[in-house]
């Protein structure tokens, strides 16, 4: 049945009927609403709803949407909300609902529009209790696969610096002889030496060489340096036994006031 139409209910040209349809002897109630704001966009859509008590005392209720179909269209607009401090305090017992939505579909259309919301200072408070997270591991293992590759390490110029302290080294040689075996021994395989003349290297020499080293010796001012010594090296590349025979020549001439 219809109850009352309420034409100035929300915007002029917004209407809508509200039918309560119920029965004496059940707790059900089925109820139609049906809004318009022209005769080609409306929303009908119908609810059925019961409550009742278990046996425990515990209020119950279902709700069943039938099938319908919703239709949406409005015009460019924007929202303002203001939301002073306030605090909400909600106590719900112990219930359920059961819910049934058969497939349908919804058609809504939004035009460009924006929203201001303005929210005060404020702070949460989130309390947790002493807790403990256990965590398990089963045993695995990881496969890694470095491919072939190099590193470039480049270290500076730099010293190090070490500090030894003084201190002593203790050996401890027991009471021993060495034997001494007479004779003359052959040994070693040279293959050729070397002639160093005053440190430096003049030349190769071979076994029964015979050389001048007069060029060797001299200074620079041509001549051979007085008063000094002069040193010559025969280096062979393995051992071997060495014999010189060194031959000097001076000569001596008269030249008025000079020393020569």
């Amino acid at each position: 049945a219809r109850l009352q139409e309420f034409p100035d209910f929300c915007s002029p040209g917004l209407f809508f009927w509200t039918a309560i349809l119920s029965a004496a002897h059940c707790k059900t109630s089925n109820v139609v609403l049906l809004f318009y704001t022209t005769s080609e966009v409306y929303t009908n859509f119908g609810i059925v709803s019961n409550y009742y008590y278990d046996d425990w005392g515990n209020a119950r209720h279902n709700h069943y949407v039938g099938t319908h179909y919703h239709q949406f269209s409005t015009i460019d607009h924007s929202h303002n909300i203001w939301i002073d401090d306030h605090s909400h305090y909600i106590y719900i017992p112990d219930h359920y609902h059961d819910v049934y939505i058969p497939d349908h579909v919804h058609d809504v259309y939004i035009p460009d529009h924006t929203h201001s919301v303005t929210i005060r200072d404020h702070s949460h408070s989130v309390t947790l209790r002493d807790h403990s997270h256990s965590v398990t591991i089963r045993d695995h293992t990881h496969s890694i696969e470095i491919p072939s590759h190099t590193h470039s390490v480049t270290i500076r110029d730099h010293t190090h610096s070490v500090t030894i302290p003084n201190h002593t080294h203790s050996i401890s040689i027991p009471e021993h002889t060495h034997g001494i075996e007479q004779g003359i021994f052959t040994f070693g395989n040279p293959t050729r030496a070397y002639l160093y003349v005053n440190g430096t290297y003049r030349g190769e020499l071979q076994a029964d060489t015979e050389t001048d080293i007069t060029a060797y010796l001299l200074g620079s001012g041509g001549k051979i340096n007085r008063g000094a010594w002069h040193s010559v090296e025969v280096r062979p590349n393995d051992k071997a036994y060495v014999t010189i025979d060194m031959m000097i020549q001076g000569f001596i001439q008269s030249r008025g006031g000079n020393t020569v």
